[in-house]
Parts: structure tokens; C-alpha cells; sequence
């Protein structure tokens, strides 16, 4: 509901904040920025999958046959061909999974059969359900189901959950950490596992309550701020204008993208160079006339990482060709990007491809895809 639909907003003694006495009424900005990082949170998280989802449909449709790269647009219309999607699951669906579901199924290129949710009440989840997504209290079945895993929980049931499933986690899944005051030591440690992704949020230093009143509209629900290319510009992690963002996010995050990214390249035997090649065009937007000022070279993945440090998974890539593996990248390990300086981190300092980064995060929105089965008519744009 938009502020000029609000029929509540010249009535103080029906808005939200009139049930508070004066000592509670102090904890109020609280609601305002559990609401803006629980958007920041599904943006990136959406992003992230968007872009998985069209490298996997661009390899099966593309580089199988080696025919020209087409722009996700045309492939959307084209119902008939087949799908090699990222399978998605879910531990935890209060309001952050819920949101993150919903996000996932209006942006992301899922569909409800691809998506795995794993919830202490699974019975509350009926309308996700009966549209197919999967809806269960199984956080081990789960995690041999999907390639990216995101926890939701609390920060007080991380413990249990880790413990659940640490010994049922896939190698070559990602898991995806949204739990609260829980840092990537810790979250590394419970799961004893490193392909781990943790966004490091942080509230810009001139931010005021004023100022969030004024700029985020709690009212909206999160698909329709997704719409407004305002917020979806604040909340990418390579923003250019932090200082006047709400919130900012660790650019530590971008760096581990493009490491899953790659490593996603190799687990589908794509080559180096046409790994660098698509992480330009699907990441960034560019085509191959790409410089190094804009884009990624072969020589800046190859130096992320020395050998030493480096987790290789030649033995389970199977190729009749022995000279394949080195034709691959190895698979990087993102522990790097928490604890080093890498290559990656370097090149995206870089003002043409924040530029390019920025602009290719904003144009996953705002446009909903019907082909998936979400009705267009259930989402109103701003």
C-alpha cells in the first residue's frame, strides 16, 4: 500500500506508532531498518540467483551447440526449450524467508517446483504449497536437493541447524547466510564448510530517523520496492554513492559472487576463456568487445588464488581428454575473499565496471516473469 492509498496516514490515532507509549515509541526506528535490510537482503540474494540461473540456461541453450549469445529477454519467450535451473532451498521461513521466497519466484527465473523450503511449520506455508513449492520439516533432505542453500533462521537456532545438516551438505553447494549477528568465523566454523556466502550490511554514517522516514516507505510490501529503482540502485553493494545510501553492503560480497560465479563455470566443464567471457556479459552486460578498464580478463582469475591455496576438483570433473582440467579454472574457495586481498576485489574498484555492475543489478527488476507461473496481476508496480 503506497502513501497515497493509505487512508490511515492523516489519522494519528490509527497509525501504527500510536499503540506506544513514550518510553516504547524510542524503539520505533527499529521497524524501519528491519524493513530496509530485509529488502537489501532479498535484492542481493535475488540478484545472485538471477545471474546463476541465466549462466546455467545460457550454457545448456548456447555452449552445447556454440551458437550466439541471445539476450535473456528472447529466451523468456520461449517456452518450449528445455531448462537446466539452480535449485533452491530455504531453512527458515518467518518474515525474511517468506520475503526471500516471494522475491525469488517474481525476479530470480525460479519456478515453484525449483524452490525447497524447510520450516518448523510447514502447515503456515499453504499458499507456496499449492502453487508447488516444496514445503517440509526435512533440513537434511533439503540440502540434497539444491545448489544454494540460504538459512534464515535466528541467531539462536544457527547452532541447531548447523549442527542438522553439516554432514549433509553437498560439496559444490552454496550456502547462503542471512542469520543475524553471526559472523562468517562463527557461521564457517558451525558448518565446518567454506563455500559460504555472508553479506556484511552496515548504515551509512549520515543516516538519520528523519531521513528514513522520509526516503523508505514501510508500507510497501517487498515485491513492489523491488519496482522502485531508487531503492534496488541503494542496495547494490557496489554503489557509487555509499555515503548517500541507507545502508551499505561489504564489497567482500561482489568478490564471492564472481568466485560462484566461476566455480559454477567449472562444475558445467565451461572453458577459461569462455568463463570469463560470460561472467562479462551476464554479471556486467558487457559483449565481447569488452576492455579491461570495463570488464574481466583471464589473467585476473587466474591470479585471484595461489596454488597452494587453491581447493581442486580436477578428479571429479570427467573428461576423456586429460588436457581438459587445465583448460577449466580450479575451484576457488571463498574463505579468500573474508580473509585476503584478492585480484577480484582489486578489479572491482575499478569505476567502469562498478558502473557496468550497478547498472546490470538495477535491470533485474521491475519487470515481472509471467513464464514462470507468478501471476502478474498478484504484484502491484509503483
Amino acid at each position: 500500500m503506497s502513501l497515497e492509498s493509505d487512508i490511515t496516514r492523516n489519522l494519528p490515532s490509527l497509525q501504527f506508532q500510536s499503540a506506544f507509549d513514550e518510553t516504547d515509541g524510542h524503539y520505533l526506528h527499529l521497524r524501519i531498518r528491519s524493513y530496509i535490510l530485509t529488502v537489501a537482503a532479498c535484492a542481493q540474494a535475488t540478484y545472485f540467483i538471477s545471474v546463476l540461473n541465466e549462466l546455467r540456461q545460457v550454457v545448456l541453450e548456447e555452449y552445447s551447440s556454440r551458437v550466439v549469445h541471445r539476450p535473456s529477454s528472447s529466451r523468456i519467450l520461449n517456452t518450449s526449450i528445455q531448462r537446466d535451473p539452480v535449485k533452491v532451498g530455504i531453512i527458515g521461513c518467518g518474515r525474511l524467508g517468506r520475503q526471500l521466497a516471494t522475491s525469488l519466484l517474481a525476479f530470480a527465473g525460479v519456478r515453484p517446483e525449483e524452490l525447497f523450503i524447510s520450516t518448523r511449520r510447514p502447515e503456515l506455508l499453504q499458499d507456496l504449497a499449492q502453487r508447488g513449492v516444496w514445503c517440509s520439516f526435512d533440513n537434511q533432505c533439503l540440502c540434497n536437493k539444491v545448489n544454494v542453500l540460504f538459512i534464515c533462521c535466528l541467531p539462536s537456532q544457527f547452532g541447531t541447524v548447523a549442527k542438522d545438516i553439516q554432514s549433509f551438505l553437498l560439496s559444490n553447494t552454496i550456502v547462503y547466510s542471512l542469520v543475524g549477528a553471526t559472523t562468517i568465523d562463527r557461521i564457517l566454523q558451525s558448518l565446518r564448510f567454506d563455500n559460504v556466502i555472508r553479506p556484511e550490511f552496515s548504515w551509512a554514517t549520515n543516516v538519520t530517523e528523519r531521513n528514513l522516514e522520509k526516503h523508505w516507505n514501510t508500507s510497501k510490501d517487498i515485491i513492489q520496492a523491488l519496482y522502485d529503482s531508487r531503492i534496488i540502485a541503494s542496495c547494490c553493494p557496489l554503489s557509487l554513492n555509499k555515503e548517500e545510501d541507507t545502508v551499505n553492503t561489504s564489497e567482500q560480497w561482489a568478490e564471492v559472487i564472481i568466485m560462484a560465479f566461476i566455480n559454477m563455470c567449472t562444475e558445467l566443464k565451461v572453458s577459461k576463456n569462455d568463463s570469463v567471457k560470460l561472467c562479462n556479459q551476464i554479471i556486467l552486460g558487457l559483449q565481447d568487445n569488452s576492455t579491461e578498464e570495463h570488464g574481466f580478463v583471464i589473467e585476473d582469475l587466474q591470479a585471484v588464488i595461489p596454488n597452494d591455496q587453491i581447493i581442486s576438483k580436477e578428479d571429479n570433473i570427467t573428461s576423456t581428454n586429460t588436457d581438459r582440467s587445465t583448460k577449466l579454472f580450479p575451484i576457488f574457495n571463498f574463505k579468500l575473499a573474508y580473509f585476503s586481498h584478492t585480484h577480484i576485489g582489486y578489479k572491482v574498484c575499478y569505476e567502469g565496471i562498478r558502473k557496468n555492475f550497478i547498472k546490470n543489478f538495477s535491470s533485474k527488476f521491475g519487470k515481472v516473469k509471467v513464464w514462470k507461473g507468478y501471476r502478474s496481476e498478484n504484484l502491484t508496480k509503483n
